[in-house]
Protein backbone atom coordinates (compact mmCIF):
# COMPACT_ATOMS: atom_id res chain seq x y z
CA UNK A 1 0.00 0.00 0.00
CA UNK A 2 1.67 3.72 -0.73
CA UNK A 3 2.32 5.39 2.14
CA UNK A 4 0.15 8.44 1.55
CA UNK A 5 -2.51 5.83 1.90
CA UNK A 6 -1.39 3.81 5.49
CA UNK A 7 -3.56 4.30 8.48
CA UNK A 8 -0.94 4.97 11.06
CA UNK A 9 -1.22 4.82 14.73
CA UNK A 10 1.13 5.91 17.68
CA UNK A 11 1.05 4.46 21.51
CA UNK A 12 3.22 6.24 23.97
CA UNK A 13 3.67 9.73 24.86
CA UNK A 14 6.66 9.42 27.09
CA UNK A 15 9.84 12.15 26.69
CA UNK A 16 11.07 10.22 23.38
CA UNK A 17 7.54 9.08 22.38
CA UNK A 18 6.04 12.57 22.29
CA UNK A 19 8.30 13.93 19.86
CA UNK A 20 8.67 11.22 17.60
CA UNK A 21 4.79 11.01 17.07
CA UNK A 22 4.54 14.97 16.57
CA UNK A 23 6.97 14.24 13.43
CA UNK A 24 4.95 11.57 12.20
CA UNK A 25 1.89 13.37 12.52
CA UNK A 26 2.99 16.55 10.92
CA UNK A 27 4.62 14.36 7.95
CA UNK A 28 1.14 12.65 6.95
CA UNK A 29 -0.30 15.68 7.16
CA UNK A 30 2.29 17.54 4.74
CA UNK A 31 1.87 14.47 2.36
CA UNK A 32 -2.15 14.00 2.54
CA UNK A 33 -1.96 10.85 4.24
CA UNK A 34 -4.57 10.14 7.23
CA UNK A 35 -4.38 12.00 10.76
CA UNK A 36 -2.29 9.95 13.14
CA UNK A 37 -4.03 8.07 15.58
CA UNK A 38 -2.95 7.78 18.75
CA UNK A 39 -3.46 6.97 22.55
CA UNK A 40 -1.28 7.01 26.06
CA UNK A 41 -2.12 6.11 28.96
CA UNK A 42 -2.29 9.47 30.09
CA UNK A 43 -4.19 10.67 27.11
CA UNK A 44 -3.79 14.57 28.16
CA UNK A 45 -0.21 14.27 27.68
CA UNK A 46 -1.14 14.77 23.79
CA UNK A 47 -2.61 17.40 23.65
CA UNK A 48 -0.02 18.76 21.26
CA UNK A 49 -0.62 16.18 19.25
CA UNK A 50 -4.06 16.52 18.83
CA UNK A 51 -3.30 20.53 18.04
CA UNK A 52 -1.33 18.98 15.20
CA UNK A 53 -4.06 17.59 13.77
CA UNK A 54 -3.21 14.36 15.13
CA UNK A 55 -6.97 12.09 16.55
CA UNK A 56 -7.09 10.69 19.92
CA UNK A 57 -7.99 6.90 20.90
CA UNK A 58 -9.28 6.06 24.13
CA UNK A 59 -7.03 3.64 24.17
CA UNK A 60 -4.22 0.81 22.46
CA UNK A 61 -7.60 -1.09 21.09
CA UNK A 62 -8.93 1.71 19.74
CA UNK A 63 -5.81 2.66 17.71
CA UNK A 64 -5.21 -0.78 16.48
CA UNK A 65 -8.66 -0.95 15.13
CA UNK A 66 -8.10 2.39 13.54
CA UNK A 67 -4.93 1.67 11.89
CA UNK A 68 -2.96 -0.48 9.36
CA UNK A 69 0.58 0.37 11.16
CA UNK A 70 1.18 1.03 14.59
CA UNK A 71 4.13 2.11 16.46
CA UNK A 72 4.51 2.05 20.18
CA UNK A 73 7.33 3.48 22.37
CA UNK A 74 6.53 2.09 26.30
CA UNK A 75 8.88 1.51 29.13
CA UNK A 76 9.54 -2.44 29.03
CA UNK A 77 8.97 -5.66 27.82
CA UNK A 78 5.93 -6.20 30.06
CA UNK A 79 4.10 -3.39 29.08
CA UNK A 80 4.77 -4.49 25.30
CA UNK A 81 3.51 -7.78 26.19
CA UNK A 82 0.65 -6.59 27.62
CA UNK A 83 -0.54 -4.23 24.42
CA UNK A 84 0.45 -7.51 22.21
CA UNK A 85 -2.05 -9.59 24.43
CA UNK A 86 -4.44 -6.56 23.50
CA UNK A 87 -4.06 -6.36 20.01
CA UNK A 88 -4.63 -10.17 19.57
CA UNK A 89 -7.17 -10.79 21.78
CA UNK A 90 -9.47 -7.82 21.98
CA UNK A 91 -8.92 -6.21 18.63
CA UNK A 92 -10.93 -8.31 16.09
CA UNK A 93 -9.22 -9.29 12.85
CA UNK A 94 -5.43 -7.79 13.07
CA UNK A 95 -4.09 -9.71 9.80
CA UNK A 96 -2.04 -7.39 7.29
CA UNK A 97 -1.16 -5.05 10.23
CA UNK A 98 2.34 -3.97 11.01
CA UNK A 99 3.30 -3.29 14.63
CA UNK A 100 6.88 -1.15 14.81
CA UNK A 101 7.75 -1.48 18.28
CA UNK A 102 10.58 1.54 19.06
CA UNK A 103 11.27 0.64 22.62
CA UNK A 104 14.53 -1.05 24.38
CA UNK A 105 13.16 -4.54 25.04
CA UNK A 106 14.79 -8.03 25.39
CA UNK A 107 16.04 -9.75 22.11
CA UNK A 108 13.53 -13.20 22.93
CA UNK A 109 10.77 -10.05 24.02
CA UNK A 110 10.88 -9.30 20.89
CA UNK A 111 10.77 -12.93 19.48
CA UNK A 112 8.03 -13.77 21.75
CA UNK A 113 5.73 -10.89 20.69
CA UNK A 114 6.77 -11.76 16.66
CA UNK A 115 5.40 -14.73 16.96
CA UNK A 116 2.13 -14.36 18.78
CA UNK A 117 1.62 -11.48 16.27
CA UNK A 118 2.82 -13.87 13.10
CA UNK A 119 0.19 -16.28 14.57
CA UNK A 120 -2.83 -14.23 14.18
CA UNK A 121 -1.55 -12.23 10.61
CA UNK A 122 0.23 -9.58 11.69
CA UNK A 123 3.80 -8.10 11.27
CA UNK A 124 5.94 -7.13 14.20
CA UNK A 125 9.35 -4.80 13.58
CA UNK A 126 11.90 -4.33 16.27
CA UNK A 127 13.20 -0.76 15.79
CA UNK A 128 14.88 0.45 19.08
CA UNK A 129 15.82 3.87 19.07
CA UNK A 130 19.83 5.77 19.51
CA UNK A 131 19.34 8.97 20.72
CA UNK A 132 17.83 11.21 23.72
CA UNK A 133 14.75 13.16 23.47
CA UNK A 134 15.94 16.80 21.91
CA UNK A 135 17.20 14.33 18.90
CA UNK A 136 13.88 12.89 18.98
CA UNK A 137 12.14 16.26 18.90
CA UNK A 138 14.46 16.82 15.84
CA UNK A 139 13.57 13.93 14.33
CA UNK A 140 17.40 12.84 14.10
CA UNK A 141 17.15 9.64 15.93
CA UNK A 142 19.01 6.51 14.67
CA UNK A 143 16.47 3.52 14.10
CA UNK A 144 17.80 -0.23 14.36
CA UNK A 145 15.36 -2.31 12.40
CA UNK A 146 14.43 -5.61 12.06
CA UNK A 147 11.45 -7.92 10.65
CA UNK A 148 10.22 -8.73 7.55
CA UNK A 149 11.78 -7.38 4.58
CA UNK A 150 8.31 -6.13 2.68
CA UNK A 151 7.03 -4.59 6.10
CA UNK A 152 10.15 -2.53 6.75
CA UNK A 153 10.29 -1.50 2.80
CA UNK A 154 6.66 -0.30 3.50
CA UNK A 155 7.16 1.50 6.92
CA UNK A 156 10.71 2.52 6.09
CA UNK A 157 9.21 6.46 4.46
CA UNK A 158 6.98 6.52 7.64
CA UNK A 159 10.88 7.29 9.59
CA UNK A 160 13.69 7.98 7.42
CA UNK A 161 13.74 12.48 7.34
CA UNK A 162 10.72 11.93 9.67
CA UNK A 163 11.50 10.51 12.97
CA UNK A 164 15.00 9.37 11.78
CA UNK A 165 18.04 10.44 10.36
CA UNK A 166 19.22 6.89 9.55
CA UNK A 167 18.02 3.43 9.80
CA UNK A 168 20.32 -0.08 10.06
CA UNK A 169 18.62 -2.39 8.59
CA UNK A 170 19.28 -5.74 10.92
CA UNK A 171 17.58 -8.15 8.15
CA UNK A 172 14.26 -10.04 9.35
CA UNK A 173 15.43 -11.54 12.82
CA UNK A 174 14.11 -9.21 15.01
CA UNK A 175 16.18 -9.95 17.99
CA UNK A 176 18.75 -8.41 15.89
CA UNK A 177 17.93 -5.19 16.72
CA UNK A 178 17.82 -5.27 20.53
CA UNK A 179 21.15 -6.71 20.28
CA UNK A 180 22.59 -3.81 18.75
CA UNK A 181 20.35 -1.47 20.70
CA UNK A 182 22.49 -3.40 24.34
CA UNK A 183 25.62 -3.30 22.32
CA UNK A 184 25.21 0.66 21.44
CA UNK A 185 24.33 1.47 25.41
CA UNK A 186 27.31 -0.70 26.29
CA UNK A 187 29.48 1.61 24.46
CA UNK A 188 27.59 4.61 25.37
CA UNK A 189 28.35 3.90 28.87
CA UNK A 190 31.88 3.50 27.90
CA UNK A 191 32.41 6.66 26.38
CA UNK A 192 30.62 8.05 29.54
CA UNK A 193 32.92 6.34 32.18
CA UNK A 194 35.89 7.80 29.75
CA UNK A 195 34.88 11.10 29.70
CA UNK A 196 34.07 11.54 33.63
CA UNK A 197 37.52 10.60 34.29
CA UNK A 198 39.00 13.17 31.71
CA UNK A 199 36.70 15.65 33.57
CA UNK A 200 37.78 14.89 36.70
CA UNK A 201 40.81 15.21 35.62
CA UNK A 202 40.45 18.43 34.34
CA UNK A 203 39.27 19.57 37.47
CA UNK A 204 41.71 18.19 39.83
CA UNK A 205 44.28 19.55 37.96
CA UNK A 206 42.82 22.90 37.01
CA UNK A 207 42.76 22.88 33.90
CA UNK A 208 39.00 23.21 33.75
CA UNK A 209 35.99 21.41 32.48
CA UNK A 210 35.13 24.23 29.74
CA UNK A 211 38.26 23.44 28.00
CA UNK A 212 38.04 20.22 28.50
CA UNK A 213 34.20 20.05 27.01
CA UNK A 214 35.84 22.25 24.01
CA UNK A 215 38.79 19.85 23.46
CA UNK A 216 35.88 16.87 23.42
CA UNK A 217 34.05 18.33 21.03
CA UNK A 218 36.54 19.63 18.74
CA UNK A 219 38.25 16.13 18.68
CA UNK A 220 35.29 14.50 18.78
CA UNK A 221 32.49 15.70 17.27
CA UNK A 222 29.06 16.50 18.92
CA UNK A 223 27.61 12.94 20.40
CA UNK A 224 30.76 12.80 22.75
CA UNK A 225 30.34 16.49 23.46
CA UNK A 226 26.76 15.94 24.32
CA UNK A 227 27.91 13.35 26.88
CA UNK A 228 29.98 15.80 28.36
CA UNK A 229 27.40 18.44 28.51
CA UNK A 230 25.53 15.62 31.05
Amino acid sequence: METAKLRVGWYGLGSMGLGMALNLANHLTSIKAPALRYSNRTLAKGQALEAAGAVPENDFAGVVKSSDVIFTMISNDQVLQELVFIATDSCGPIDGKIFIDTSTVHPETSALVASSLASKGATFISSPVFGASPMAAAGKLIFAMAGPTSALASVKPLVLNVMGRSIIDLGEDVRKSSLLKISGNILVISFMEVIAEAQVFAEVTGLGSTQMEEFIGNMFGPVLESYSHR
